[in-house]
């Protein structure tokens, strides 16, 4: 079994409990270390609950941590990119993530986050976009490809295919370190 099913995220919270015997007697002290632990029981299963839908739980590529992609957690400062390649990356306090852009003419009337399981090249047809370096059209589209892939997420309309050429890339890694609404189509679209 890989680290992330039994021993994930949440049941690393909970690892410490050890609850006592039944026939120990229970002096003030270890009283007070079981009500310790209840209470970091309580709070784990709070966490539980109360943790946004939207926040996407994943295993890191290495295998050996589980990370937790936070789409209110913003990013910080830092980040590269390429536009002729359509490569991008962002950097967050929990660490990088990595993607690719392409620019094509599908995208009229969506908004920052809407996502989208397959596109189509409207210059060739090509429906698999792996790529990134598609740049016929004005709308952005941006994919996340490390530590896990995300589906396509819509960036914006940049009115021509020479501005979405020279900017998207850009804004893809930008977007998803500074804006909400570009991190909750991003992470919220990896278990899709």
């Amino acid at each position: 079994m890989n680290r992330c099913g039994k021993r994930g995220f949440y049941p690393l919270l909970l690892r410490e409990y050890s609850p006592q015997g039944k026939n120990q007697k229970r002096t003030g002290k270890k009283q007070n270390k079981r009500k310790e632990k209840m209470k970091r029981i309580i709070t784990a299963l709070m966490m539980m609950i109360t943790i946004p839908s939207f926040a996407t739980t994943m295993c890191a590529v290495d295998n050996s941590v589980v990370v937790v992609l936070d789409p209110t957690v913003a990013g910080t400062a830092g980040g590269t990119y390429d536009a002729t390649a359509g490569l991008w990356n962002a950097t967050f306090p929990y660490g990088m993530i990595y993607g690719i852009s392409a620019c094509l003419n599908t995208g009229q009337g969506k908004s920052m986050g809407y996502y989208e399981s397959q596109l189509t090249d409207t210059n060739n047809g090509e429906t698999n976009l792996v790529q990134g370096s598609e740049k016929y059209g004005r709308y952005c589209w941006c994919k996340m490809t490390h530590p896990v892939a995300s589906l396509w997420v819509f960036n914006g309309d940049y009115g021509s295919a020479a501005s979405c050429a020279s900017s998207c890339t850009y804004y893809c890694g930008y977007y998803a370190r500074y804006v909400e609404a570009m991190r909750v189509g991003l992470f919220g679209s990896v278990a899709q």
